[in-house]
């Protein structure tokens, strides 16, 4: 405890030391909340100020004063969102909001879904760089009504650059532990459109043993557009293979785990505009391998393979009633694997096959009384052999100013269970005596979520609050069986969450200080575990509170810092309060950076048994060859 708290001491002796050489100057940042922005991880794009949920947005002015190399480091920087990193610099994580689990998150980029029919652990295997993002929407709660099934906890929709102007771009960073990060980025305009262009490779020595890693990231965004025509087509690929020292099933520890994963992903779209009425329609193919070795020099590997290919038919339509929005989709997927399924199903080539096709509608329909919006609608889904169900919802806000209002919720949510849910066989091809097994007969998720809120937004303040809770029925875990010493998938019966969000931020106060902010979460789960011993029901946070700051540095022309501290109180493992901070100069062409991670050298671990790398020195630098940064 002393030690911590000189480290604290320590820490704060810096801020005040800084901010004593802090005053205005004519090179200082300029932090803008743009009240005006469109979010559209709701489905229906809606002005930021009118939307009548939680909601929010890291956008690229942030990305670029984050020390932050992935998109789960970014993600780690928003109250309610949970990142459970294995390893780091994204190359495992588990995301997850509100108290709901890893795969009750809906992952989107450009507003198409990611999701893993897997596992959850590979939803965030993105074919996206950090230097690709514009910026990342986050809508806390449910989205079910909207996107139907495992927008079950939050909508995570991660918006990519376009750009209207020559650029080439070289970046790079390196690290303790080896590690190293390098990108280049080309963006080429022409009289219809754009087309983009990224390639980024990032590795590590790894920060203890059996943690090397080494990814690979490219992608491609093109779009032509003709009077009310646009056409996009987007392409990427995403490479990762990792040392996954006791990376899964903590209760079982080995240190000899490895993993390699790849993912191709295609979309072509088509939007059309006809006065008040916007037609879009797009179809997307996306597929995974995974590799896997309980001990890659003594085990023979699980392997599976997944293709999902989804097509989307969205309109929208403005009149003097209000803003009615409608689609449709249909989801293909096919998955084989080695290990994952029934015995006596085992075809003749040794492998296991599923297919399951989901199709769904929904409508939504928004209408305005001076200041009050009103948002309903619904979703009807059928996945293979299930039959059709609903699952409507409901927002309203009031605006009691210009910049503030107040906003309630109700929604219903589901999830359906994914192939390791229902086929785990953990002991068949991995080890002779670990024992955890999934179950073919489990029911799909279920939760009902109710959330009232305040929110005011000016140029210069933020503020927020929000209490929200979700009843949860049939919900997954493994639970371990004395009787024949194996964990096995299970419905638990009733999980009630209750929380509290709050968040403060304010823009170019004075003396120096670019931006300032908290954010506060808590979580009280209610269920019940008497006699039962699972693996991730009491993995989430308690309390979370996290701040920051970014200033100008004095005499030093261009010259930034920022700060950010997280703390969070969970059930298992333990407290953990974990400082960075990234020094940044830039220039129109040209800016360099110094990253310093966990600077309390923090003993930590986001998941039982997976200890996270102490004090990291990074320095980076990013290029622009053509155009400004």
């Amino acid at each position: 405890m002393f030690k911590k708290t000189i480290s604290f001491a320590n820490i704060f002796s810096i801020f005040i030391f800084s901010y004593t050489f802090i005053f205005a100057q004519d090179s200082l940042t300029v932090y803008k909340l743009d009240k005006d922005i469109i979010i559209t991880a709701n489905r229906t794009p809606t002005a930021f100020n009118d939307v009548a949920r939680t909601v929010s947005v890291i956008d690229h002015v942030e990305i670029e004063h984050i020390a932050a190399q992935s998109i789960p480091e970014l993600l780690e920087n928003v109250s309610g969102v949970d990142v459970l990193q294995r390893g780091t610099q994204g190359v495992q994580a588990d995301i997850s909001m509100r108290g709901a689990g890893f795969n009750q998150t809906l992952i989107l980029v450009d507003g198409t879904k990611m999701s893993d029919p897997q596992t959850g652990h590979h939803n965030m295997n993105l074919p996206v760089d950090i230097s690709d993002i514009k910026r990342i929407e986050i809508l806390k709660g449910p989205g079910s009504r909207l996107y139907g099934p495992n927008a079950f906890g939050g909508v995570i929709n991660i918006i990519t650059k376009s750009s209207d102007q020559l650029e080439l771009s070289v970046g790079g960073l390196i690290g303790e532990h080896s590690l190293y990060n390098s990108q280049i980025n080309f963006s080429l305009p022409h009289n219809n459109g754009f087309t983009r262009l990224t390639i980024a490779k990032a590795g590590s020595d790894g920060y203890k043993f059996n943690t090397a890693f080494h990814n690979l990231n490219v992608s491609q965004n093109s779009e032509l557009i003709f009077d009310d025509l646009t056409f996009s087509i987007a392409s990427g690929y995403n490479e990762k293979h990792f040392g996954a020292n006791n990376f899964y099933i903590p209760i079982f520890p080995n240190p000899f785990q490895y993993e390699e994963t790849d993912l191709f992903f295609l979309k072509g779209a088509l939007k059309y505009k006809i006065e008040n009425l916007v037609l879009s329609t797009q179809t997307s193919f996306r597929g995974h391998n995974d590799t896997y070795f309980w001990n890659k020099n003594t085990s023979s590997p699980n392997k599976h393979q997944s293709n999902s290919v989804t097509t989307e038919f969205n309109a929208q339509l403005n009149h003097k009633f209000g803003i009615t929005s409608f689609g449709a989709e249909y989801t293909s997927e096919d998955f084989e694997s080695n290990s994952l399924g029934i015995e006596e199903k085992r075809n003749s080539n040794g492998l296991f096959t599923h297919q399951r096709a989901n199709s769904g509608f929904f409508v939504q329909h928004q209408v305005a009384f001076n200041q009050l919006i009103l948002s309903v609608g619904g979703s009807l889904y059928n996945y293979s052999g299930q039959g059709w169900h609903g699952w409507p919802g409901a927002d309203v806000s009031y605006k009691l100013s210009e910049n503030s209002k107040i906003y309630s919720s109700y929604s219903e949510g589901f999830r359906v269970p994914t192939y390791t849910n229902l086929y785990l066989n953990f002991p068949a091809t991995s080890s002779p005596f670990v024992r955890a097994f999934g179950n073919p007969d489990l029911k799909n998720e279920k939760s009902h979520n109710y959330e009232v809120g305040y929110a005011f937004h000016n140029s210069h303040i933020n503020v927020e609050a929000a209490v929200f809770q979700r009843n949860d029925k049939n919900l997954i875990d493994y639970v371990f069986n004395e009787t024949d010493t194996l964990y096995r998938a299970e419905n638990f019966t009733k999980l009630v969450t209750k929380g509290f969000e709050s968040s403060f931020k304010i823009l170019n106060p004075g003396l120096g200080f670019n931006s300032l902010f908290i954010q506060y979460s808590f979580l009280d789960l209610n269920v019940d575990l008497v006699g039962k011993k699972t693996i991730y029901a009491l993995t989430h946070f308690k309390h979370q509170i996290i701040g920051g700051l970014n200033y100008s540095i004095p005499f030093l022309d261009h010259l930034n810092q920022s700060w950010r501290i997280r703390y969070e109180d969970r059930l298992l493992p333990s407290q953990q309060t974990t400082v960075d901070t990234r020094i940044s100069w830039k220039r129109p062409s040209f800016h360099m950076f110094l990253d310093i991670t966990n600077i309390l050298d923090e003993k930590y671990e986001d998941l039982p048994g997976v200890p996270m790398p102490g004090r990291w020195l990074k320095i980076g630098f990013e290029y622009k060859i053509f155009g400004e940064l």
